[in-house]
This record gives structure tokens, C-alpha cells and sequence, in this order.
């Protein structure tokens, strides 16, 4: 079992309080999304830099925005 879904008993515990539960258990773990948790390893540096532009909370979206950007760019370069 990955991180990205939840331990059998929080599904099985979910589906007990019905759809709804389940429906927020899923968009909580990002399936409803279609994205998956990534862990990356950054120095305490860059982190700090990252923090002081977007907030620990944006830190996320910052991340995957810049690696959205750096596949368009390589993909470009490819041809």
C-alpha cells in the first residue's frame, strides 16, 4: 500500500458513514484530483527561500506549478 490511498481500515470505516464521507476521504487523499502525494527533498535553504515568497501553505502549489513549467520548457527543447 502506497501513501497516496488511505489504510484499508479508514475506507472501510468511510464507506460505514456512507457516499459522503467517502466522497471527502477521496478529494482529502487527492483521488478525486488525480494527483498523487510526492515527496521531494530540498535543502533547508531553498525551503526557507520558497516560504519567504509563498507562505508555508503555498509551498505545494509553488513546487508544482515550477515543475509544470520546467516539463513545458524541456519538452519544448525536445521537439
Amino acid at each position: 500500500m502506497n501513501k497516496s490511498t488511505p489504510h484499508p481500515c479508514r475506507r472501510a470505516h468511510a464507506a460505514k458513514r456512507g457516499p459522503r464521507r467517502e466522497r471527502k476521504l477521496r478529494w482529502v487523499t487527492g483521488e478525486v484530483l488525480g494527483i498523487k502525494p510526492t515527496l521531494v527533498r530540498l535543502s533547508e535553504e531553498v525551503r526557507k527561500r520558497i516560504r519567504d515568497l509563498v507562505g508555508e501553505q503555498g509551498m505545494d502549489q509553488f513546487i508544482g506549478d515550477a515543475v509544470e513549467r520546467e516539463l513545458k520548457r524541456r519538452e519544448k527543447q525536445r521537439g
